[in-house]
């Protein structure tokens, strides 16, 4: 975490998180294999950070016009802004057609013959999101190969979010003024899509 206090019209907090987590939460094949594995909630990369900055026009500052219209309308603009940044989640289990009668859960096994990419492009669910070539069914009383989350390190899309504002501050007096400004939520229209199927 870097925080920068308010010096030269700019304040900053900024904060990363690195991490891995592992948990047996995602559901076992069966009560006599417990598998610990990467944790439907990790998200290796977390980025914050949230920011204002007085843009340096008017008087006092580094930029003065010389008139005081052109002073008057540059002066007092402030950009204030939230960004983050997460990785996506892993995915999984990825489920097939199995015959494991009264003897737990079986999951997808990888497709040894398989080569390519297993994630593809996707776009909202017209092409898909997964090459499901890549894994194929296990023999009847074996329970698959592929881990509880992550085979082949798929993982759902990141998340990212652009939160922008302007504002102008505007002094009446000392004790009264008012401010003029524009809020932008999620300014670039990034969408995180969800739900993505893993039933090979």
């Amino acid at each position: 975490s870097i925080q920068h206090r308010l010096s030269h019209g700019l304040t900053f907090n900024f904060n990363y998180t690195y991490s891995k987590a592992l948990g047996t939460i995602n559901g076992n094949r069966s009560a006599y294999i417990q598998e610990k594995n990467l944790s439907t909630t990790d998200q290796p990369h977390l980025l914050n950070a949230l920011y204002t900055y007085e843009l340096p026009f008017g008087k006092g500052r580094m930029f003065n016009p010389d008139t005081s219209l052109a002073r008057a309308v540059v002066s007092g603009w402030q950009i204030t802004g939230i960004t983050r940044y997460a990785s996506g989640t892993p995915l999984g289990p990825f489920l097939a057609s199995c015959n494991v009668p009264q003897a737990g859960t079986c999951w997808a096994s990888f497709n040894p013959a398989f080569t390519g990419d297993v994630k593809l492009k996707g776009d909202g669910g017209v092409t898909p999101f997964i090459n499901a070539a890549a894994f194929v069914s296990p023999a009847s009383f074996t329970y698959g190969n592929t881990p509880p989350t992550g085979a082949y390190g798929l993982r759902n899309p990141h998340f990212f979010n652009q939160d922008l504002s302007l504002t102008r501050n505007f002094r009446i007096r000392e004790n009264l003024g008012f401010v003029f400004g524009a809020d932008s939520f999620n300014l670039f229209n990034n969408v995180r899509l969800g739900s993505i199927n893993t039933n090979i």
